[in-house]
């Protein structure tokens, strides 16, 4: 069984309810690899009155077979 690596992310958002189209975070690094990013997108992507949030391969071309990651998101208003 992988060990599990624990990383907090912190980001931002200025003017965010004044925000309609895809906001992407920074890239971040997690067990030593530079991996993923948060996309949100204030409007939603089906539902215009929800708020949609994702996780987000930076280089999906240079990851293995098989890879897999597991996130918990905790949002602060």
């Amino acid at each position: 069984m992988e060990k599990d690596t624990k990383k907090a992310f912190s980001w931002e958002i200025d003017n965010f309810s004044e925000r309609k189209e895809e906001i992407k975070s920074a890239s971040f690094s997690s067990g030593g690899c530079e991996w993923c990013r948060l996309c949100v997108q204030p409007k939603g992507k089906l539902v215009d009155d929800h708020l949609s949030l994702f996780l987000d391969a930076v280089n999906p071309g240079s990851l293995l077979p098989g890879w897999r990651r597991r996130a918990s998101y905790a949002l602060f208003c």
